[in-house]
């Protein structure tokens, strides 16, 4: 007898998901998330509930951002290659993904010259925000 539970998408879960796939090039919160699906009539606790389940499914992505700002979430898709930081704007508290190669050779000297392992789903670069800086 097979104990697992059996697992269905919910009608809320694919409004998320269509949302984040939609969305696939920005993060939100989960406020954002809440504010952008009201309107389908899913309650904020649902959204929590399924953010959670699938960032253990692998069909988000969850950032901590820490510094009191919570976590975001991103649509997971093909182009994730595991390198991912971001840029939290200490004035606007705007959120930036950082694809950047200089940042990844930053983490293969920390690597090989510092005995180092970063992990890059917690690296978060704290500073003024270009729209912040005029």
């Amino acid at each position: 007898m097979n104990l697992q539970k059996q697992r269905y998408n919910t009608k809320q879960e694919t409004i998320l998901i269509d949302f984040f796939e939609k969305n696939s090039n920005k993060h939100f919160n989960a406020d954002e998330v809440c504010s952008a699906v009201v309107s389908e009539g899913i309650s904020r606790a649902t959204v929590y509930r399924r953010l959670e389940r699938l960032v253990e499914d692998g069909i988000l992505l969850k950032f901590n951002l820490g510094n009191g700002l919570g976590a975001c979430y991103q649509f997971c898709n093909s182009n994730h290659h595991g390198s991912i930081f971001h840029f939290v704007c200490t004035n606007c508290k705007s959120v930036k993904h950082l694809d950047c190669s200089v940042v990844d050779d930053v983490l293969v000297h920390l690597t090989e010259h510092h005995n180092l392992r970063i992990d890059n789903e917690r690296t978060v670069f704290y500073g003024l925000c270009e729209e912040c800086l005029k």
